[in-house]
């Protein structure tokens, strides 16, 4: 390899990362889904969303749980388990998709600074912004994507 080529910096690829982030949160969705409402199979909408991703990555992002039955199990502690099973994942789900939310700020802001292809990424924010959102009267993003500097 040549010393060009070893010096030359590598980007990331947006479009992947957001497919990626995108992806997740639609395997969440589903398992979150499927946890709350087990008796009711998978929802058509979110099959079709994680199909567009299958097709595209040829991948899962998330495992697939069998519950294994005992030999000495009885069918209703089988159903128990399984109902066991969903209930603790259920909250957890749940909590990984507040916290998708939670960053989707950031993961717009990450985007934005790929965009900027080496030159500084700069969000301009106003003191009248910040001023006008000090006692929780307007947005907490001042700042937001309206003032930033378009990529060169």
């Amino acid at each position: 390899m040549s010393q060009d080529k070893r010096d030359k910096p590598m980007r990331y690829n947006a479009r992947m990362i957001r497919d990626f982030l995108e992806h997740l949160e639609w395997e969440i969705r589903v398992s979150h889904f499927e946890t709350a409402n087990a008796e009711n199979g998978l929802n058509p909408e979110l099959a079709e969303m994680l199909r567009k991703y299958g097709q595209r990555y040829h991948t899962c992002l998330r495992s697939c749980r069998l519950l294994d039955r005992d030999p000495s199990c009885s069918e209703e502690q089988f159903r128990r388990a399984f109902a066991t099973l969903r209930a603790r994942e259920n909250p957890k789900l749940t909590k990984a998709l507040e916290a998708m939310e939670v960053l989707k700020p950031f993961f717009e802001e990450a985007f934005f600074c790929i965009s900027m292809k080496g030159n500084l990424p700069v969000i301009h924010t106003s003191t009248s912004e910040v001023l006008r959102t000090e006692d929780g009267l307007g947005d907490d993003d001042a700042g937001d994507s309206t003032n930033q500097d378009s990529p060169g």
